[in-house]
This record gives C-alpha cells, structure tokens and sequence, in this order.
C-alpha cells in the first residue's frame, strides 16, 4: 500500500523530531527537556520556556529515579501543550463532544493513550530503567 501524503509529511516531522532530540540529548543532556525542545521547535508548539522549564527534572526517569521515562511524559506535555484546555473552569478533555467511536473517550484523551501505548510497544516500558534494559542490555545512571 502506498504512503499517503499525510503520512510522508508526519514521518518527515517525527524524524526532525527525533534527530534533533538525539543531537541535544548528545550534546545537553535531559531526556524530558531535550525531547520537549525538539518537539517545541518542529511542531511549532506553545508554552515556550515555561514548558521547557517544567520538563527539566523529567531526565533519567524523573529525578534520577530510574523510573517514568522523560521522554515519554515530554511527548504527554507537548499532546497536552497541543489539545489540552485552557483554564480549570472547562472540560477535563477538551473537545468533550468529540468522541472515539472505538473507545467512547475523548479524542484528546485517546491521542495520549495511544501515543503511550506506541512508545511501551517500541522501546519496551514506559520506565527509564525498563527502556534501558530492553534496547542496552544494562542500565545506565
């Protein structure tokens, strides 16, 4: 089956995404904080250095706990940055009236599911030390 044009266009996003998250992971440091940068920079996302601030204890599962990757809960805040609401007085899911035929939530809260879902099934855990163990063998502090 053939790519469709949407599809060329967002793997030409994820793979900006991805590189320039590497080269500042390689070059910074911070899992949560470079991964919420590159994310911010190529899609163009809100938040600005308030964001960039928030994910900057997020590195080395959190802390250095070893535990929820940054990465992860970085690509959580920037859905979150994109389809989140705006102040407390409104839906939790933005967009509540939109629902998911397949599931019956919120569109919003089923792009956060899956975009879970997808990184686990990819890099083996939502863990620091999970995703270590399953892509290095051995866990690095």
């Amino acid at each position: 089956m053939a790519e469709t044009l949407s599809q060329k266009k967002n793997r030409k996003y994820w793979t900006a995404v991805e590189q320039k998250a590497n080269s500042y992971q390689y070059e910074y440091r911070g899992c949560g904080q470079t991964c919420m940068a590159a994310l911010q920079e190529v899609l163009d996302l809100p938040g600005g250095v308030e964001a960039l601030k928030a994910a900057g204890f997020l590195g080395y599962g959190v802390a250095r706990e070893m535990d929820m990757c940054g990465g992860l809960v970085a690509g959580m805040m920037a859905i979150g940055l994109h389809t989140g609401r705006d102040s407390l007085e409104g839906d939790l899911y933005p967009d509540n009236s939109v629902i998911d035929e397949k599931t019956g939530l919120p569109v919003a809260l089923v792009k956060i599911r899956d975009y879970y879902q997808k990184f686990v099934e990819k890099w083996g855990g939502s863990s620091c030390r999970a995703i270590q163990e399953s892509n290095f063998e051995k866990v690095y502090d």
